[in-house]
């Protein structure tokens, strides 16, 4: 039932539910998170553009739509992660690294490329120091 299209497709891709797991599903909310105004779907879905904000570590992030850039490196970052067969520390580290410097992004401070390069630098040294 969980791996549905329907029931994936149900899911908000927000902090409670996070990615669906079906290629299928990620590739349409994908598609709508890219809308810049409204539209019904083929299969009758209302798609709306987003244009909110959540909180995130007691800080605002204003929501917009999507870019097709923006859209490459989640395709992107998709592709390279492994399957991961429970908890893992170094998991949770890198995330922690992630997270920290995507606020800078989210915030107008750095451009995507940026973040991300200080990403890899960052994980790269955390990995020659725990190897």
């Amino acid at each position: 039932m969980h791996l549905t299209y329907d029931y994936q497709k149900s899911l908000s891709v927000d902090e409670s539910d996070g990615f669906p797991t079906r290629k299928d599903v990620l590739e349409k909310k994908l598609e709508y998170a890219q809308a810049k105004k409204q539209y019904k779907d083929q299969d009758g879905t209302v798609v709306k553009p987003i244009h909110s904000s959540v909180g995130f570590d007691g800080k605002k992030i204003k929501l917009r739509p999507l870019n097709k850039k923006e859209v490459a490196v989640i395709n992107e970052m998709i592709q390279r992660v492994g399957i991961s067969s429970g908890y893992n520390e170094a998991v949770k580290d890198i995330m922690d690294i992630v997270m920290e410097e995507v606020e800078s992004y989210y915030a107008g401070d750095k451009t995507v490329e940026e973040v991300m390069e200080i990403i890899q630098n960052r994980v790269k040294i955390y990995i020659s120091e725990n190897s």
